[in-house]
């Protein structure tokens, strides 16, 4: 993340090398069921029955993966949430990162071993 101020703005960007995880910040967001039913175009098909298989493809590809530590940003929106009584609502994100064991190495953990060779390493952090 990048900020920069000027006189009468400020500018908030980003910057860094890598693929579309830099504009979407890993997380696999899937719109709720009353997305489908808005819009004018929503009476043209069952666009939730629709899109759902691209979702599962997608998932599996970019190997989703539910958050398992809530960090400070995402404890502050749960209590939020709660507050409001609407905890319902708060769900921890849906991300493309690989939560393996800490400092457990393991062969291709998403395509069966027919992915990269290399192999995965992943130090879980503490929340």
């Amino acid at each position: 993340m990048k900020m920069t101020f000027f006189k009468h703005i400020g500018i908030l960007s980003g910057t860094g090398v890598g693929g579309g995880s830099l504009v979407y910040a890993n997380t696999l967001a899937q719109p709720k069921a009353a997305f489908y039913r808005t819009g004018s175009w929503h009476h043209l098909a069952d666009w939730e029955k629709e899109v759902q298989p691209f979702y599962v493809t997608a998932n599996k590809m970019l190997g989703a993966a539910v958050t398992p530590n809530l960090e400070l940003g995402g404890r502050f929106l749960k209590d939020l949430a709660v507050k409001q009584l609407r905890e319902e609502y708060f769900e921890p994100t849906k991300v493309s990162v690989f939560f393996g064991e800490a400092d457990v190495t393991v062969p291709d953990p998403f395509f069966k071993d027919k992915g990269p060779k290399e192999p995965v390493v992943m130090v879980v952090g503490a929340a």
